[in-house]
């Protein structure tokens, strides 16, 4: 009688004691080593066909493998042939046992980069397979296993970042899925995580919308959602621990015995709930700036990238126009935050500028942050001639002037010169709807009026100058505004009032000032020497005199006019330089249109389809069947009304007058009707 097949229990056992003994059970081992080889070639002559016992068997080889080293590779080798070569037609159950027996053997740390890097392409092109659970299982483990181990790894980013250019539709999704989440979890920094956002980038290009789709949005607000959802399950987190330790704390308040080790257990969690809140709460460190969330700023050619968005992703004529949106939306974003003026964008989005367009809101929210003082007045005045002609009209809606006015606005604060003696009639047209009835169109061209009193009160009237600008004009106190005009030069280095004026960075190298030695040595050597007496004196008697002049240096002198910098004092520049440059993006402030700011006080704003459907099932009664008989409030009728009322009152009315004038006929058919209504009013009930 041949021996049965182990089952479940059986195989857990011996894989918990192989575990404990190796040596012991090394025999058992190969036994099972050996029954699982022929299974395999069983399995292979029907590959369609399942089997529990299989399953179990695969798995506890994964597991044994970890434990006998010298067996790894084989088995390794083998699980991975049978995957290849069987994955598209195998069982779904005996696939994914397998591919989770590929992952174990590599978080067990058995395995190299190299082998990684050859599992990669496999794990891609299982996507190419409609199955839910092995998509996830696959993806799941290459995310961990490069956030855990391949962090560092240039190779596994660049296999990645190859991978988003395949043909397949489903890997190059996954790929750039996989881009996106690394991101996010913060798993690459400094060259390599630029490396990542620019091959994000390039799939704004990509021959299929729906990859298009995929890198917009990660530009967009899918991120900033994600970062919300992320901030707030920390909060969540922080509110439970907090409620935790409370209990705890009350616990021990009551209990008599193990009190040392419940203050043991109260300290933990008190420092996890400080580790929460500040994971909830960063400060402004390296760490913060290295992972930015402002993934626009990490583009190499960021010019080259906004001209291909319209020259190349716009010029499709197959393309969605919720698409167009957000690639218009990136596109804005990027001029507005590195200071492009693309010809191509505003001749592109005039065609946008249309009261009837969907999406309005939107569009004129994308027009009015892609201005910057770079652009060039001539380029805009078209644009806002056409706002004025769509949208502000006599007739219309009051959203729409009032969208209008705040545009144009919006615009104006970016580039004031968008009004200047060609066109100033146009903004004396637009500053005269500040007596609207309606509040929002008032408040918009109020708005206009306050911002031009401000910034160039010369192109307005006489009258609406106000009395500030009235009294700098008789004094000779307005300048000009002309384009391009820089403000005042740069008159020391940026970030020199950060360095030490006594010492140069990294003290040791080149204190103070200094020469190169003209020794005989295989290298020059930086000799120091005290500053010249001189050149000392000279520069107190000018801080002196800036001192009388009301000029003077408040921080004391700058380190750039006292001593030679070094080439440490430059890098520490670049540091600092780089730092506020982020700084300025993260907060970026003036830069992002809110669409809702647009239609600020705008009453009767008309509701889109969606809102039209919530607001009707809302409005649905609760209650089902008729509503005779039910008070619906609101008054009488006027019928009722009329029969309390008191017959001195009715007796002059014209229905009571016509009643002696009425035919025989008509006092018949009313007989009858009187009569039919008391036959059914007190017609007797049967049971």
């Amino acid at each position: 009688m041949e021996d049965a097949e182990p089952t479940i229990l059986d195989l857990h056992d011996l894989q918990r004691f192989a575990k404990q003994d190796p040596d012991g059970y090394k025999e058992e081992f190969l036994a099972q080593k050996s029954h699982f080889e022929a299974r395999v070639e069983l399995f292979k002559a029907n590959d369609q066909h399942t089997s529990s016992d299989l399953i179990n068997l695969v798995r506890f080889i994964a597991q044994m493998a970890t434990v006998y080293k010298e067996y790894t590779r084989e088995i390794y080798d083998a699980l991975l042939s049978l995957s290849t070569e069987r994955s598209q037609t195998m069982h779904p159950d005996v696939r994914l046992a397998i591919v989770q027996s590929l992952g174990l053997i590599h978080n067990r740390e058995c395995l190299t980069q190299d082998d990684f890097l050859t599992l990669m392409p496999h794990f891609f092109d299982l996507y190419a397979i409609e199955d839910k659970g092995l998509r996830q299982a696959t993806y799941n483990f290459i995310l961990r296993r490069i956030q855990r181990k391949y962090s560092n790894s240039t190779a596994v980013l660049t296999h990645v970042i190859h991978s988003v250019n395949r043909d397949e539709l489903s890997i190059a999704r996954t790929s750039i899925r996989l881009l996106i989440d690394l991101y996010k979890k913060k798993v690459y920094e400094g060259n390599r995580l630029a490396n990542l956002v620019n091959a994000i980038a390039e799939a704004c290009f990509h021959r299929e919308e729906v990859m298009v789709r995929e890198a917009l949005a990660f530009f967009s607000d899918q991120d900033k959602l994600a970062e919300e959802k992320d901030t707030l399950d920390i909060e969540r987190g922080i509110t439970g621990l907090a409620h935790q330790i409370q209990r705890e704390m009350l616990t021990i308040q009551k209990a008599t015995k193990n009190k040392k080790k419940r203050e043991r257990k109260i300290e933990a969690m008190q420092a996890q709930l400080e580790r929460k809140k500040r994971t909830a709460n960063p400060q402004e460190t390296d760490e913060t700036i290295r992972h930015t969330n402002n993934a626009i700023a990490l583009l190499r050619d960021s010019e080259s990238f906004a001209e291909r968005l319209v020259t190349v992703t716009l010029a499709r004529s197959k393309l969605k126009l919720k698409t167009r949106l957000a690639t218009l939306r990136l596109l804005s974003l990027v001029i507005a935050q590195d200071g492009l003026f693309i010809e191509e964008f505003f001749v592109y989005i005039e065609r946008y500028v249309k009261a009837r367009q969907s999406e309005v809101t939107m569009v004129m929210a994308v027009l009015s942050q892609a201005v910057n003082p770079e652009v060039p007045p001539a380029a805009l005045q078209p644009i806002v001639r056409k706002i004025a002609n769509e949208f502000i009209q006599e007739g219309m809606r009051t959203e729409f002037p009032t969208i209008g006015l705040n545009t144009i606005r919006e615009i104006a604060s970016r580039q004031p010169l968008v009004f200047d003696e060609d066109n100033k009639e146009l903004l004396q047209e637009l500053v005269e709807y500040r007596r609207h009835k309606d509040k929002g169109v008032s408040s918009a061209a109020g708005g206009l009026l306050s911002f031009y009193r401000m910034v160039n009160p010369a192109i307005l009237p006489g009258n609406m100058r106000g009395r500030q600008a009235a009294f700098e004009e008789r004094h000779g106190m307005i300048e000009g505004v002309q384009f391009g005009r820089m403000a005042k030069p740069a008159t020391s280095l940026e970030g020199a009032d950060m360095l030490d004026p006594e010492k140069p960075e990294e003290a040791g190298e080149g204190a103070g000032w200094g020469v190169y030695s003209d020794s005989d040595s295989d290298s020059d050597v930086w000799v120091e020497e005290a500053p010249d007496e001189e050149d000392v004196k000279a520069y107190e008697a000018e801080q002196e005199a800036a001192r009388q002049r009301g000029e003077a240096e408040e921080t004391g002198p700058r380190a750039d006019t006292v001593r030679i910098l070094t080439d440490d004092d430059f890098r520490r520049l670049d540091e600092i330089k780089a730092q506020r440059t982020v700084m300025e993006l993260g907060k970026s402030v003036g830069v992002e249109v809110d669409p809702e700011r647009l239609l600020a006080n705008a009453k009767h704003v008309r509701m889109s389809k969606e809102e039209m459907v919530a607001h009707s099932k809302d409005n649905l009664p609760t209650e089902h069947g008729s509503s005779r008989g039910k008070n619906k409030g609101g008054g009488s009728s006027n019928q009722v009304k009329t029969k309390n009322k008191n017959q001195v009152m009715i007796a002059h009315s014209e229905r009571v007058k016509n009643k002696q004038f009425r035919s025989a006929r008509v006092k018949r058919l009313v007989a009858d009707k009187h009569a039919d209504w008391q036959r059914r009013k007190y017609k007797p009930k049967t049971r």
